[in-house]
């Protein structure tokens, strides 16, 4: 086995592991074109990497077809690395993460139960946050397994992945904890367009700070010779390494191309192209070889050979015999147990017939295609109808993968099965991804919707019944993937098409029962609006949309009434308007109590805010009790954010008491509470927050310091990083006010278009006129204090008005000064 060249490469990747094992982040970019040698590359290091026990190796790849599988690639790399590991050693590296990473991986699942150690469903839940919880949960996982060491974290072709693998790997780019991981990713960049999926993660990936590029060029000449020569067993004629260098262009695939097409194709032409070269070496196969390496090209990604011998196809099935001659032809390659090419050699993205036999015979053997190159050309070379049936016969064989499949019934031009497959593929991703891969397959759905069902020439009543149900799903999504603005304008949407046409007239054909059933219908996506709406900072027609969420579901004991009352006065409270908020929550108390346990949950989240809204009205016990309440209601009813809000909003009453160390201890108890259920990062990043607050307001700014950087230790992006990206904005700002505090207050200001900014604005006028008067402007200072001064006058918050008249008499005293 020889391989060639890439030194240079190979000692930069050695040094991006040498600053992982030293706690320095280290992530290294392998870009280049298709078949330029990268998976030969991580071959050659995951070689020379295998007798070092200090380092772990977890390598994945990502497919097209696998573009909506939720952390497809990531699955891949993580099953690799956990399957050679002993009982002990597994258990050991899996700790409290069996549960979310049993969901990720059935086969660790069912390991995990045979060893009597897979955990139950956690008593608590967040369904907005089963994104960050998988990723604390993947994170600690490779924490573990790294022992003393580091883990080389390698994914393949990740402008193909899916979108949670880009996500997990954005929020690597954002985090700031010391990890003893050394990640490697690889893109082609001719790909990536301006509207390709993957294009806000290249663009990340260009312009992290800690993100070394290693791009993999051509191969010299004296090297392709090298390459040659090991694979024709003797040194080439100069000629023939000339019209290979030409026509390659140093390019390790197209020379391999080259010559095995000279070896094995009479009477072939040097100068043909990629496909004429390959159409050749087609014809030298059998009909039955050549229908194996059709289906291998259709599906892009390895599959078993349980699973290619199941597949019926119009012509016939794929033999054993002919999946040894495929493999013989090195148009196909043997996977091993590891997932990694049998017999790879250097430089050349393609074997010959080493493995061929064992692969043939084993049924758990993956087979895969030697390069997409080859695959595209195989297609390309195939009838449109003979191509469209191979696709199909693989969607009806991955049915059990419904996103794999909604991918082949799509190539098959099969619209009615790929819609059908693309909602189960949605409600899958539900589960695991929410966000992104959901938001995918609902947002196809939706496209495909206007397909009429077999058997059915029309639409009719089942668009009207299912299109306003798939919206929802994608509002939904959309706002847990962070798109709060197509959130919104998705709900609205869905309001419009319940409002409208088919249930229109059936409410008027059926009476007052379908008026209510309607009028609740809306009246729960106009709750979901005004959700979205608050989170993308729009704050006026969110409130209206709580507003007439409340006039139309029905005035009844139901969980619906319960719960929009509880939206509204939760957000009022957070706009400062404790009056109308206590009201209507005391409404909400009272419907939820009504209902029972049914509405557990809405009942612990109404009474967490007439808790605040109390405490702002003078009653700081009172509210402190209801606070309390609320978190237990919580904790029975299974709700992580309700009960989370309520140890915030408890060190918030107990600060604005003055209390602030029992607030603190508060904090810790809450920190612990949601390290018990995997979401340290997500809330404790928030309760840091309040703790810094506390600390600020206590004098111990290098505590309060301390506790905003261990909170921005994990990604900080979203609402719950806002509260430590401003306490530590506000210390750096009012301590010293260097480049450093400048750019948090540049981050904040940039948190601020996506988080309504309510509760913190006196907080927020008070860094940004303290940052202005440090840079010696005064009437910018007055400007912003003016315009904060204004915001919180619109509030009963009496504490933010204190902070804000001190504030704005300071950049006043300011700017009469500067004046004289």
């Amino acid at each position: 086995m020889t391989f060639v060249g890439r030194e240079r490469e190979l000692s930069r990747l050695a040094a991006g592991l040498d600053r992982a094992a030293a706690g320095q982040p280290s992530r290294l970019v392998l870009t280049g074109p298709a078949g330029i040698g990268v998976s030969s590359l991580l071959d050659e290091l995951g070689r020379r990497l295998a007798d070092l026990p200090h380092v772990a190796l977890a390598r994945g790849a990502a497919y097209e077809p696998c573009a909506g599988v939720p952390y497809h690639a990531l699955v891949e790399a993580l099953g690799g690395a956990l399957g050679g590991l002993t009982d002990a050693r597994l258990l050991e590296v899996v700790g409290p993460a069996g549960h979310d990473l049993g969901l990720l991986l059935p086969g660790l699942r069912d390991r995990l139960a045979g060893l009597g150690a897979l955990p139950e469903a956690p008593l608590l839940s967040a369904p907005n946050q089963r994104g960050a919880r998988m990723t604390e949960a993947i994170i600690g996982m490779l924490e573990r397994l790294a022992g003393g060491g580091v883990v080389l974290l390698a994914l393949e072709d990740i402008h193909a992945a899916d979108p949670g693998t880009r996500e997990f790997v954005a929020s690597l780019l954002r985090i700031r904890r010391r990890l003893p991981l050394c990640l490697v990713v690889s893109y082609r960049p001719d790909e990536v367009h301006r509207r390709h999926p993957a294009r806000d993660l290249v663009l990340a990936l260009a312009h992290a700070a800690a993100v070394e590029h290693v791009p993999v060029p051509p191969l010299h000449r004296a090297e392709l010779v090298q390459l040659l020569e090991a694979r024709m067993g003797e040194r080439p004629a100069g000629s023939f390494v000339a019209a290979v260098v030409e026509g390659s262009g140093g390019v390790p695939l197209l020379a391999g191309q080259l010559a095995l097409a000279h070896e094995s194709v009479e009477g072939v032409r040097l100068s043909e192209g990629f496909e004429e070269l390959l159409q050749a070496r087609l014809s030298t196969l059998s009909v039955a070889a050549t229908r194996c390496l059709r289906v291998l090209a259709a599906a892009r990604r390895p599959l078993p050979r349980a699973l290619l011998g199941a597949i019926e196809l119009p012509d016939g099935k794929v033999t054993r015999t002919a999946l040894r001659e495929a493999l013989e032809s090195g148009l196909a390659l043997a996977f091993g147990a590891d997932g990694r090419v049998s017999g790879a050699s250097g430089g050349a993205s393609e074997v010959g017939s080493t493995g061929a036999a064992e692969a043939a015979a084993d049924p758990d053997a993956p087979i895969g295609i030697a390069h997409e190159r080859y695959a595209e050309a195989i297609e390309a070379l195939t009838l449109p109808r003979a191509r469209q049936a191979v696709h199909a016969a693989l969607a009806a064989a991955l049915a059990d993968r419904p996103a794999e499949a909604a991918w082949h019934w799509e190539a098959a031009l099969r619209l009615v099965e790929a819609r059908d497959a693309h909602l189960a593929a949605g409600e899958a991703a539900e589960i695991i991804e929410p966000g992104g891969t959901a938001l995918l397959h609902h947002a196809r759905a939706l496209e495909l919707a206007d397909v009429p069902s077999l058997g059915n020439d029309a639409t009719g009543s089942a668009r009207s019944a299912e299109v306003p149900e798939i919206l929802a799903r994608a509002a939904q999504a959309a706002f847990v993937a962070g798109s709060f603005r197509r959130a919104a304008g998705l709900v609205q949407r869905a309001i419009d098409e319940v409002s409208s046409g088919i249930a229109v007239r059936a409410m008027s054909s059926r009476g007052a029962r379908a008026r209510r059933d309607l009028q609740l219908r809306v009246g729960t996506l106009y709750e979901r609006l005004g959700r979205h709406y608050w989170a993308g900072g729009d704050l006026v027609p969110a409130l209206a949309a709580f507003e007439t969420a409340v006039q139309l579901v029905p005035e009844e004991p139901i969980v619906e009434r319960a719960r929009v009352l509880g939206s509204l006065s939760q957000h009022l409270m957070l706009d400062g308007r404790f009056a109308e908020s206590a009201v209507l929550a005391q409404q909400a108390i009272e419907v939820a109590r009504a209902v029972g346990d049914a509405a557990r949950a809405e009942r612990a989240q109404a009474t967490c805010t007439l808790g605040v809204d109390v405490a702002y009205a003078g009653d700081v016990d009172r509210g402190l009790a209801l606070v309390e309440e609320s978190g237990e209601l919580a904790r029975q009813a299974g709700d992580l954010d309700v009960l989370m809000r309520a140890y915030a909003n408890r060190t918030t009453l107990l600060d604005l008491d003055a209390r602030r160390e029992d607030a603190l201890a508060v904090v810790s108890e809450g920190i612990a509470e949601a390290r018990r259920w995997g979401l340290e990062g997500v809330y404790g990043a928030f309760l840091r927050g309040n703790a810094a607050d506390c600390l600020f307001n206590l004098g111990r700014w290098a505590e309060s310091e301390s506790e905003c950087r261990a909170a921005l230790e994990w990604s900080p992006s979203g609402v719950f990083f806002y509260n430590p990206v401003m306490y530590l904005s506000m210390m750096l700002v009012e301590s010293r006010s260097d480049e450093e505090a400048s750019s948090m207050v540049g981050q904040l200001l940039l948190h601020l278009e996506t988080v309504p900014e309510g509760q913190w604005s006196a907080s927020v006028q008070r860094t940004a006129v303290s940052f202005a008067l440090w840079r010696d402007d005064p009437l910018e200072a007055l400007r912003v204090a003016r315009d904060g001064w204004k915001r919180v006058l619109e509030t009963e918050d009496w504490l933010q008005a204190a902070v804000a008249a001190s504030t704005t008499l300071e950049a006043c005293s300011a700017a009469v000064e500067h004046a004289r």
